[in-house]
């Protein structure tokens, strides 16, 4: 059975003929008939009386009529809603993002997005690294913003490549006055964020042989940050770390440059929504204009 044929027998009942039903439907009376009485058949009942004037309906038919108009009902209201969501207008995204970019671009991205689409609604997760790639995996999110480093086995696209810094209490001053040598780094005591796990980070200590002596069961960039500015060591954060910060602290560049790799998510490129593709394109879209000025 389909809804055209129960559009067909809604027609027809009002017509009370198969010509004149035929007629509003641009099809033939033969067309019709054919519909009605696979119809019919499907149903396992009569529905109308033939005469020599039209049809009428039967008890069965009178009977049938209003479950049927509820089912025409029904799929207007499904054709309506699937036109909303092509034009934009209502959906669900469930985006997990690490704290640094909660921070610095998230109220931006939600502000415009939700100007530009008010009838999508925006469900934010914050989490390290590895909570969003789990997450990701377990089908939790939608999308979610993370390193590179911790993306594998998802779909996902490069958002922004930013350079690792050195932060360190306000009276250090490297030997180069300007910026911090590998081999400079390994004379101080280093504080990482243990819990948290920047694999950025790590993955740069391992690469060097650099040994940090101390950490700290810690979540948020700026404790490690107030940590840093009392005195207690030094620290490797990316830039956008440390941006809102009002910590008293320095920050150097660091020779050779090492960067790390922020990218957009998804858990399967083929059953993205058409929401998720909107607010991932104005995320890519802030990234690329306003992130790009600061």
């Amino acid at each position: 059975m389909s809804i055209y044929s129960y559009e067909i027998f809604e027609i027809v009942s009002e017509k009370g003929s198969f010509a004149k039903a035929a007629a509003v439907l641009s099809l033939t009376p033969s067309a019709v008939s054919h519909s009605i009485a696979k119809l019919e058949d499907d149903l396992g009942c009569q529905l109308f009386w033939r005469n020599r004037s039209g049809v009428e309906l039967t008890e069965e038919g009178r009977h049938l009529l209003p479950y049927i108009k509820k089912i025409q009902a029904s799929n207007d209201e499904l054709l309506h809603e699937a036109r909303r969501i092509r034009n934009k207008e209502v959906g669900l995204v469930k985006v997990g993002v690490f704290y640094s970019v909660a921070a610095n671009w998230l109220p931006n991205i939600l502000k415009k997005f939700h100007a530009d689409c008010p009838g999508i609604e925006v469900e934010v997760m914050e989490g390290g690294y590895a909570d969003i790639a789990k997450w990701l995996d377990e089908r939790k999110l939608d999308i979610g913003l993370l390193s590179n480093l911790t993306a594998e086995g998802l779909d996902y696209t490069v958002l922004k490549k930013e350079p690792l810094i050195y932060v360190t209490p306000p009276d250090f001053v490297p030997k180069n006055k300007t910026y911090v040598t590998i081999e400079e780094m390994k004379e101080n005591e280093l504080i990482l964020q243990k819990e948290c796990g920047d694999f950025d980070a790590l993955a740069f200590l391992e690469a060097n042989d650099i040994k940090v002596n101390s950490f700290y069961n810690m979540y948020e960039d700026q404790t490690l940050l107030s940590l840093v500015e009392c005195g207690l060591g030094t620290a490797i954060m990316p830039g956008l770390a440390t941006r809102l910060s009002t910590s008293n602290v320095n920050r150097y560049h660091i020779e050779p440059e090492v960067t790390r790799t922020i990218v957009l998510a998804v858990p399967d490129e083929r059953s993205v929504s058409q929401a998720t593709k909107l607010f991932r394109q104005h995320i890519i879209d802030f990234v690329e204009t306003e992130e790009s000025k600061m």
